[in-house]
């Protein structure tokens, strides 16, 4: 025989929802003196409701004097009185058991809630808020999802409704902080050359009686092609031929031929005589160069309360971290060993990280008035500069960095420098003869004067924004209702 086969694994059997009492609408007076129970009974009856009671029930005898009371504020105080708790079976039954946290676990009907906070990203700040939980509504069955951003709470429905009033409070949204950030940079070069530009170098030659005496004879060169073209080379043309060579060799070798290719000046024509070489030429000079750059950048990022917003103006430049001197050979080819880079950001960087502050009450009064309350942002800041040095060390180079952290309270729309700097450069060089180039005015004529100045500026201003405020929080206490 075939054993019978199910047509669905899973079948549903019964729907639970949740219980809610109906009582009767209205208020009632009680004038009691009794046990505890009775008095449950009473308020129960008084209402429409029928009331059960637990096996271990304890009665005790109360007194209650009670006027023109409504259902939840009779129960409330009945069951404090009577030390119970209660729980309904349905919507016109409740049971009462004594208040023990036992009692609570066996009893209680339990719900399963989950709450999903974008505002609660991090894990930490996740864990915050169960602690907070756990502490405030005594939760013991809750998860945490910080990848998804979810709380998973299981707990009676009054204590999950409260639940639900605290985390709406803090769901708000946070703050959003819109930063206007302007980079102002002028690059100024101003290079000046004027003067007159002097030789300060000479160079004396003694010239000998002997070169004197070659001077007067004449281009030998021009004596030894004469003897050539006079009618062959007889041994007497041979033999002057020979002398005039060894002159002009001694010629040569006098540096009387360099003499005569340059301005010179004699003077002596005695015993001695000596020439005194001029070389080059006066230069005047009437330079001037004026150079200016100027750059603005601006940037517009937006941040929430707690959040670091940074920006980057400038480049990657790759700096070389290691190198191989060598290439390792394997078999049927060879491995060559490619260096290492690191990438630094040259130029500006800046990162904030704003805090908003506001007063709770002028966000209640957003509904009466549009205008926006006032608040003021808490900016913490880090700016750095970092540039090329212009040295290098074994052809790594050198970056300069001005750095700089603080922070800095504004009102909302208030413009603030947060940096400023200037960096100067002169660089002055005076040439010419000696004492002349120094006389006033008149120096000018025997002197060279080189200046070069260079300028950077760069001012970084930042003005907050509030773009966006929490939500009015409320204001109002959470009651959990008495014996729940």
């Amino acid at each position: 025989a075939r054993l019978p086969r199910a047509e669905s694994a899973l079948e549903r059997v019964a729907a639970s929802t949740e219980i809610e009492l109906q009582p009767r609408a209205g208020t009632v007076t009680f004038h009691f003196s009794g046990d505890s129970r009775q008095l449950l009974e009473q308020v129960a009856t008084s209402f429409g409701l029928s009331a059960t009671f637990d096996d271990n029930f304890r009665p005790r005898p109360l007194t209650l004097d009670l006027r023109d009371a409504t259902f939840a504020q009779a129960l409330g105080l009945a069951t404090r009185l009577a030390h119970a708790m209660w729980t309904p079976r349905s919507a016109t039954q409740v049971f009462f058991a004594t208040e023990t946290p036992e009692n609570h676990r066996q009893f209680d009907r339990i719900s399963t809630r989950e709450f999903y906070v974008p505002d609660f990203a991090t894990a930490q700040e996740l864990n915050d808020l169960g602690s907070a939980l756990r502490g405030i509504f005594d939760v013991r069955n809750l998860v945490l999802n910080s990848q998804r951003s979810l709380i998973t709470v299981r707990a009676p429905k009054p204590v999950l409704d409260s639940v639900t009033t605290f985390i709406a409070g803090l769901s708000t949204g946070r703050p959003q902080v819109l930063l206007d950030i302007q980079v102002y940079q002028i690059d100024q070069t101003l290079l000046r050359n004027l003067g007159v530009q002097i030789p300060t170098q000479f160079q004396m030659i003694q010239i000998p009686p002997s070169v004197i005496a070659l001077l007067s004879q004449g281009n030998i060169q021009q004596q030894i092609q004469n003897l050539i073209n006079s009618g062959g080379l007889t041994p007497e043309n041979l033999q002057a031929i020979q002398a005039l060579l060894a002159q002009l060799q001694a010629q040569q070798a006098s540096g009387l031929s360099s003499l005569l290719n340059q301005p010179f000046i004699t003077f002596g024509h005695g015993q001695t005589l000596f020439a005194i070489t001029y070389p080059g030429s006066f230069t005047a000079n009437f330079r001037f160069d004026n150079s200016t750059v100027r750059q603005l950048e601006h940037i517009t990022l937006r941040a929430a309360q707690g959040d670091t917003a940074s920006m980057l103006i400038g480049t990657r430049f790759p700096v070389l971290t290691s190198t191989f001197g060598f290439s390792s050979n394997v078999a049927g080819g060879g491995l060559a060993n490619f260096p290492s880079f690191n990438f630094e950001d040259l130029g500006i960087t800046l990162k904030a990280k704003p805090q908003v502050h506001y007063s709770p009450l002028s966000l209640t009064s957003l509904a009466s008035s549009p205008a926006q309350p006032e608040a003021a942002v808490t900016l913490d800041l880090e700016l750095s500069i970092k540039s090329l040095a212009g040295a290098s060390i074994n052809s790594i180079p050198v970056i300069a960095n001005r750095s700089y952290k603080g922070s800095v309270r504004l009102d909302d729309g208030e413009p603030a420098v947060v940096v400023g700097s200037i960096s100067r450069s002169q660089i002055k060089s005076l040439s010419g003869i000696p004492g002349l180039g120094r006389i006033p005015a008149l120096g000018r004529v025997f002197s060279q004067r080189n200046d070069n100045n260079s300028e950077d500026e760069v001012l970084v201003v930042v003005t907050p924004h509030v773009v966006r405020l929490p939500g009015a929080a409320n204001p109002a206490p959470i009651y959990l209702p008495a014996g729940q």
